[in-house]
């Protein structure tokens, strides 16, 4: 099956997670226009800018079917000790930029797909940087749940 061989391709390019979702708009996105609508964007311009693209994905990738989500156990070591500690620093500030460790593994999935699939793909990789909710889609491709603090939550 399809699904188990690119499953199969983000875990050999060093992914921990990956699962597929549909790029479909779904009712945690479309509550996207609600929550603008009530003011909670704020003075986050950006989110309303691109609003219907955060709804719905096919809008962001024309043609796009699915949506491939992946996760990565980020670990950059040891909390450091003494001065350093009692800063309060979070630990993921401590290792390298997360986007450049990521985006890097997603243009070797990204390259992976033509080969697997023997055709033409096209894609469109965020590393939380584009209108995608990334959040619902792991959800629904069944890398966890969002918990009560709207992080993605797997076990």
């Amino acid at each position: 099956m399809l699904r188990d061989r690119v499953v199969a391709l983000a875990l050999s390019v060093g992914f921990d997670l990956a699962g597929i979702a549909a790029a479909l708009p779904t009712p945690e996105t479309r509550f996207l226009r609600s929550w603008i609508e009530r003011g909670y964007a704020g003075d986050m311009h950006y989110i309303e800018r691109r609003a219907e693209e955060r709804v719905d994905p096919r809008l962001v990738l024309e043609g796009a079917r699915s949506i491939v989500a992946v996760g990565l156990v980020y670990d950059p070591g040891a909390r450091p000790r003494g001065a350093a500690a009692s800063a309060g620093v979070a630990r993921y500030a401590g290792g390298d930029d997360y986007h450049d460790v990521l985006v890097e593994r997603l243009r070797a999935l990204e390259a992976g797909f033509e080969p697997l699939v023997g055709a033409p793909v096209r894609t469109r990789g965020y590393v939380d940087t584009g209108p995608v909710q990334e959040r619902v889609f792991a959800a629904y491709a069944g890398l966890g749940w969002i918990g009560r603090n709207t992080c993605l939550i797997h076990p």
